[in-house]
């Protein structure tokens, strides 16, 4: 399978439906299990950034509930959601079709194992299905301080729905195939970029406002 070449939606949405609850490890797809890790690690693209309900999601997905309170102990993070597998599908086939997907799939081409793919939206696919495609939007929960008392404070989440500003997909190749093991809709306004590990060394590379790539390269401690 040759990696750098043109993806449609149909091929994102094999790719989500293939890698759900899978793993990569040492270069080889298996189940969990046979892995020998806990669940928590299998491809979760579905499992924790799809609505349950959600058109697509077939029963699956994750409740409201936990997805509105999961970074309650981690107040920094913010919690995303689709909200439907239509999007999913779309928002990663841009990603893939994409100038830093395609900078990234040739380096897992290269022999890189990982790459973290951070997609600035375009709205490339906008005009697909009568105009629908380009009025997709997330939900996006974030974690809130509230006084109580003068010594006290409690924390709640609350969920905003707004366009989605960016996509993030963790990729791994095992053999000459494609494995996604999560993607999820983002607030984050960064550049187009993308990263993976060479060694003991990240390196990252952004797209630039002229078109090209510059990559920068950090020891890791």
């Amino acid at each position: 399978m040759v990696l750098i070449r043109e993806y449609f939606p149909s091929d994102a949405l094999k790719l989500i439906n293939r890698s759900e609850s899978m793993v990569v490890r040492a270069g080889v797809r298996s189940t969990t299990v046979k892995a020998g890790v806990k669940d928590k690690f299998g491809a979760h693209s579905v499992g924790r950034h799809l609505l349950k309900g959600a058109p697509g999601s077939l029963g699956g997905g994750v409740p409201f509930n936990q997805f509105k309170d999961r970074f309650l102990n981690s107040p920094g993070n913010l919690s995303s959601a689709w909200a439907g597998k239509g999007d999913m599908a779309i928002s990663l086939c841009e990603l893939l079709n994409s100038t830093i997907g395609q900078f990234a799939l040739g380096k897992m081409e290269a022999g890189v194992g990982r790459v973290v793919v951070h997609y600035h939206n375009e709205g490339s696919l906008a005009g697909l299905f009568s105009g629908l495609a380009g009025s997709m939007q997330f939900h996006e929960s974030r974690v809130n301080k509230t006084s109580v008392g003068a010594k006290s404070s409690q924390k709640t989440s609350s969920v905003t729905t707004s366009k989605i500003v960016a996509v993030v997909a963790v990729l791994d190749r095992f053999g000459s195939s494609l494995h996604l093991q999560t993607l999820f809709p983002s607030s984050d306004g960064s550049r187009s970029n993308a990263s993976w590990l060479v060694g003991n060394v990240n390196v990252y590379a952004e797209l630039t406002l002229s078109g090209r790539i510059h990559s920068q390269l950090t020891p890791v401690a």
